[in-house]
């Protein structure tokens, strides 16, 4: 075991590997500790190849003064089973320099490495790598195949992430990537923990994301991606689990699709300047869906809400000042909220929507629900309550359906006065008014039971036209 300790004056170079030649610590009989020690300020220039083999050592460390060791345009550090030991300061890939990790798990060092630098890695076997919590520029993935380089820390890549072969698996971890991606041959595996965030600032297509086996699980997906044109593919199916983060840019995923929940679990997705190019595939079932709009500009609804044949059981909520919501298609949730009084708008555009829990409305902001065809239908299978809340544009609601199926407790209706254009009740639906005078403009269509068991509750027909009380 041998030891070889570099010591030279101030902000001088204490080791030179010239471009085109190679320093290989280790042999198949001896090991070998390459270091820098005392003073603080040396450098080195790796322009050359350096490998470290199994049981050897570098450390820079010691050094603690910019920029310590560079790795050039044309250096390589090769790490071959040994160790490598950096820091920030003392340790430095410039652009072009290179990091090859050949070593089954290991530990990738800590360094600064510059916009265009590269980490590669390269292992032969499977193994957890330590390490790689750091901002990468250019990250590569080409191990030998069915290889699983599982991460331990969260990884940043600003630069070109490039998968020729084998699988990086996210574990409970969360990846953020920033640049391009580039390459089918290797995968990414992920689990109900796994944080997959998608960002970057330069706009245009980030690159196509493949996932191992045709289709993952992630806990939560994130696209917050600006500049012109931003966006993201998905080769193959991706199961989001718990949040869908909808920032900025758009999700294509016209090939392998994207699965929104699993199972008896609650999912959100969170919308606020970002969208899905395609109709998802919904796998929340008994789970609720909920969904939160939280822009600073106008948003219509798009392919994160699903069509009424889909009910989500969950809340859509309106939960930031300014942001305007309009509805572009029919749709059943659980809850409609809107968040902040008067500035926070929802509106349903002429469409139905569809409320199903115990508290369909919690509106301390703007509904508009008066243009002609709008409809707000209470269709849930347990007792609910309206209470109005909040703005109505128009002081109406041009549409009132009642059809909860849930025995003879159905709607129960508590605001003081509600402005209705036309009031429906379906076949053995029971809509109870609990103090509540209900002023209808149009007509009445009761095909169920009105009941109230406190006088002041009345249905008032104010309308200016002639109005018809029927049962349909």
């Amino acid at each position: 075991n041998q030891t070889l300790s570099l010591n030279i004056g101030a902000a001088s170079n204490a080791l030179v590997i010239s471009s085109g030649s190679t320093l290989i610590l280790g042999s198949s009989t001896a090991t070998f500790t390459l270091s820098f020690i005392t003073t603080t300020t040396q450098k080195a220039d790796i322009s050359g190849t350096l490998q470290v083999n199994t049981s050897n050592a570098f450390t820079t460390t010691t050094i603690t003064t910019a920029s310590g060791v560079t790795v050039s345009s044309t250096g390589v550090i090769k790490n071959n089973g040994g160790a490598i030991n950096g820091s920030a300061t003392s340790l430095n890939f410039a652009l072009g320099g290179t990091y090859n990790h050949a070593a089954t798990a290991g530990t990738v060092p800590t360094a600064t490495w510059n916009s265009g630098s590269n980490c590669n890695i390269t292992s032969g076997s499977s193994g957890t790598v330590l390490g790689l919590g750091q901002s990468f520029s250019n990250f590569t993935m080409n191990t030998a195949a069915a290889v699983v380089i599982t991460l331990s820390t969260n990884p940043t890549i600003t630069g070109t992430l490039t998968m020729t072969q084998g699988v990086l698996a996210l574990a409970s971890q969360t990846l953020t990537l920033s640049g391009t991606i580039t390459g089918s041959g290797a995968t990414f595996t992920t689990t109900s923990g796994s944080i997959l965030s998608i960002g970057g600032t330069t706009g245009g297509n980030y690159g196509t994301l493949y996932f191992t086996g045709g289709s993952q699980t992630i806990g939560t997906f994130t696209v917050n991606r600006t500049g012109a044109s931003p966006s993201v593919d998905l080769g193959n199916t991706l199961i989001v689990q718990t949040a869908l983060n909808l920032t900025s840019g758009s999700v294509t995923a016209s090939t392998g699709g994207l699965t929104i929940g699993v199972p008896a679990t609650t999912v959100t997705t969170t919308r606020t300047a970002g969208s899905l190019t395609n109709v998802p595939t919904w796998g929340y079932t008994t789970g609720a869906y909920n969904i939160i709009y939280n822009g600073a500009a106008a948003i219509n609804t798009g392919n994160e809400l699903p069509s009424s044949a889909t009910p989500t059981n969950g809340t859509l909520t309106v939960s930031t000042g300014g942001t305007n919501v309009t509805l572009m298609a029919d749709a059943n949730i659980g809850t409609l909220t809107t968040s902040v009084a008067t500035t926070t708008t929802f509106n349903l555009n002429g469409f139905t929507l569809g409320l199903s829990l115990a508290t369909p409305v919690s509106n301390t902001g703007v509904i508009t629900a008066n243009a002609a065809t709008s409809t707000i239908k209470f269709n849930g299978t347990v007792a609910q309550t309206f209470t109005l809340g909040g703005t109505y544009t128009g002081s109406l609601i041009s549409n009132m359906v009642v059809d909860n199926s849930f025995s003879t407790s159905g709607l129960t209706v508590s605001t003081t006065n509600i402005n209705v254009g036309s009031l429906t009740i379906n076949a053995s639906r029971f809509m109870t008014l609990n103090g509540v005078n209900i002023n209808v403009t149009k007509d009445v269509d009761n095909n169920g039971t009105v009941t109230t068991s406190i006088a002041s509750s009345a249905i008032t027909m104010n309308g200016s036209l002639a109005q018809t009380i029927k049962s349909s």
